[in-house]
């Protein structure tokens, strides 16, 4: 825990600086992970009560706790965004005309499916938009569903 930490300034911050025991620094370890404060205490051997304590009333405690889960939270962003780019590139492979069609087939089907999650809409442009505009067009401010067309009914 005495290794430094940056953050997206040019500063750097060590969280010893914030005269934290071995014990808590254990517990903001535990605890930078998402992980619950009985957790913690199961794995540092403090007594959830006493990190309770901390939190509440050691004010270099709980902002260690946030700066380290803050921290955690921006190394998972970017480890998405690695992990996105890399399955956007097995896609383009996968698309690639001499892959085998059947191959290009459910990969293709697999990037329009999503998951079954919200169907792919495109943005509502004009023939006027300027170029920077329609490579950043914003979200439509209408939470309305698209509409979908269904087959007529049979009588």
């Amino acid at each position: 825990m005495e290794a430094d930490i940056q953050q997206n300034s040019t500063e750097f911050i060590t969280i010893s600086h914030l005269n934290l025991s071995p014990a808590q620094l254990k517990v903001v370890s535990a605890l930078a992970r998402g992980g619950t404060v009985t957790r913690a205490a199961r794995l540092t051997g403090v007594h959830r009560t006493t990190i309770h304590h901390w939190i509440r009333n050691e004010p270099n405690f709980k902002a260690a706790i946030q700066f380290a889960q803050n921290q955690y939270a921006l190394t998972l962003a970017d480890q998405v965004r690695e992990v996105a780019d890399l399955a956007i590139s097995a896609f383009y492979d996968l698309l690639k005309p001499d892959a085998p069609s059947a191959l290009r087939l459910k990969a293709a089907l697999a990037v329009l499916d999503r998951g079954g999650s919200k169907p792919w809409t495109l943005p509502d442009f004009r023939v006027d938009t300027p170029p920077e505009q329609v490579l950043f067009a914003p979200e439509p401010q209408s939470k309305q569903a698209p509409a979908r067309i269904e087959a007529p009914k049979e009588a």
